[in-house]
């Protein structure tokens, strides 16, 4: 397992021990980690192209002021005019994950 990830897993755990308040304070902070962390996988997946979509995702999301923005940016790599620009090596897993269900 990822070690970001791992950490916040003994993050939480210890929490859960302490009390409610701070377990769901430490869930709301790994839900945005965990959103967080998946996008910028996602950014350092995609290629760069010529009309400079990666750059203006980067400078979005370095100045982003709300985990909307995150959101957002992540379904533009996922669906949006961005997909393309993701490398060919993860597309099938990301075919699966973006696959609507029935």
């Amino acid at each position: 397992m990822l070690l970001p990830i791992s950490r916040m897993r003994d993050r939480l755990a210890r929490a859960k021990a302490l009390n409610e308040t701070e377990h769901f304070q430490d869930l709301l902070h790994a839900g945005e980690f965990l959103i967080k962390f998946c996008v910028t996988l996602l950014v350092a997946a995609s290629d760069e192209n010529t009309d400079g979509h990666l750059y203006r995702t980067d400078w979005q999301l370095a100045r982003a002021d709300s985990l909307g923005k995150w959101i957002d940016a992540g379904r533009d790599l996922l669906s949006g005019p961005q997909s393309p620009l993701i490398a060919s090596a993860i597309r099938p897993e990301l075919d699966e994950i973006v696959m609507p269900t029935s």
